[in-house]
């Protein structure tokens, strides 16, 4: 299911002369797929302020399942946490401060900047509990259709710090689906510093990070499908 992300990007994006929000981030090395879900009200809406979005840093989670060093040609190798338990940890901020949706194509469209990083062990690789990969987020893109309680959730940035020293310095990105546990509301053209409503949701949010950059594609695709895909992952 995560990997059908890498065709909805690539059918689905657009220009950021028209629209922003798509940035088709593209994989070129040490992907590593994860599926977080914390307990707790991790989206939040914050009034007049940035909308945010966190997971917490837990070394005994299982969010990170598995990395490919070179995708799809090496791998997969399942990750570990601390206690030696399949599934590594995600840990994420997000600041949502602006909006750029462009209707009728979609009427949902945020941006920002954050941070997100996965620690966990590779045995098979020799790799211990550690860092796998660390991105400070320069560009994040939310996107998707009002009324819907599931959305894209892009980024890309620099990789800061990892257990493979070659990526350090070099572009990095997430792409993934956050679903929301109950429907937030978004209206169109939602913008999170214009909106005064304060709300806590709980979200999942299921993908991949790794070693890549962002690549809008051509004015000329289209974004027909998107809603159906983002409806198909409603509960």
């Amino acid at each position: 299911m995560i990997k059908k992300l890498l065709a909805l990007s690539a059918v689905l994006g657009v220009s950021t002369a028209v629209l922003a929000a798509p940035l088709v981030p593209r994989m070129i090395s040490h992907d590593i797929n994860f599926g977080a879900r914390e307990d707790g009200l991790n989206y939040g809406m914050n009034g007049l302020a940035p909308d945010t979005l966190d997971y917490i840093a837990r070394d005994l989670d299982t969010e990170a399942t598995a990395i490919w060093p070179v995708w799809p040609f090496a791998g997969p190798f399942p990750v570990l946490n601390a206690a030696g338990v399949f599934g590594g940890d995600v840990a994420m901020h997000v600041d949502l401060f602006a909006q750029d949706a462009a209707p009728p194509h979609l009427d949902v469209s945020m941006v920002g900047v954050g941070r997100f990083a996965i620690r966990g062990a590779v045995p098979a690789m020799g790799v211990p509990y550690t860092t796998l990969i660390d991105i400070v987020l320069d560009q994040v893109s939310l996107y998707g259709y009002s009324g819907q309680d599931a959305y894209v959730l892009e980024g890309a940035g620099v990789i800061v710090n990892s257990f493979f020293q070659e990526l350090i310095g070099h572009s990095g990105v997430i792409r993934g689906n956050i679903d929301f546990e109950s429907n937030p509301g978004f209206t169109p053209k939602y913008d999170p510093t214009a909106d005064p409503r304060q709300g806590r949701f709980a979200v999942a949010y299921s993908g991949e990070a790794g070693q890549g950059y962002a690549t809008p594609e051509p004015t000329s695709m289209l974004l027909l499908g998107l809603g159906a895909a983002l409806l198909r992952r409603r509960r």
